[in-house]
């Protein structure tokens, strides 16, 4: 009895929870090319990435499950990548605090990415002079 009431009371939350934040897939490929800005104290820096390698690692730690939310996390236009591709632009803001979520800016919606693949990201950028913590 107990097992059918929990099934239920928990087969509620999540519906609840899907009406409530609705979540929808961010598909990234074939970006061509991956402008950055990372605009942090003594530290202007603006390009563009074109290695394909890069830009492919990048797509698939941004990819996943975007959702609504607000989370704690802090995130600056000042810090951006836009992935460039035939199809589609889309600007991603990295949090600056090093939390792992990226927020879809045109969009206001998240992404949260594993603390692995956040420290790939992080790897990947620094090359780029971007440094986490930029707050």
């Amino acid at each position: 009895m107990y097992i059918l009431l929990f099934s239920i009371l928990f087969t509620a939350a999540i519906i609840v929870s899907v009406m409530l934040f609705p979540r929808s897939a961010v598909v990234i490929n074939d970006s061509y090319v991956v402008n950055f800005r990372y605009s942090y104290l003594d530290k202007n820096i603006e390009g563009k990435i074109f290695d394909k390698n890069e830009i492919e690692e990048l797509e698939k730690i941004i990819g996943g499950i975007s959702y609504k939310d607000s989370p704690s996390c802090g995130f600056s236009e000042n810090i951006s990548l836009v992935f460039i591709s035939n199809d589609m632009t889309l600007t991603v803001l990295p949090a600056i605090d090093g939390c792992s979520t990226m927020k879809i800016a045109d969009e206001n919606k998240y992404i949260s990415i594993t603390r692995q693949n956040r420290r790939k990201f992080d790897d990947i950028m620094k090359k780029y002079g971007f440094k986490f913590p930029a707050i």
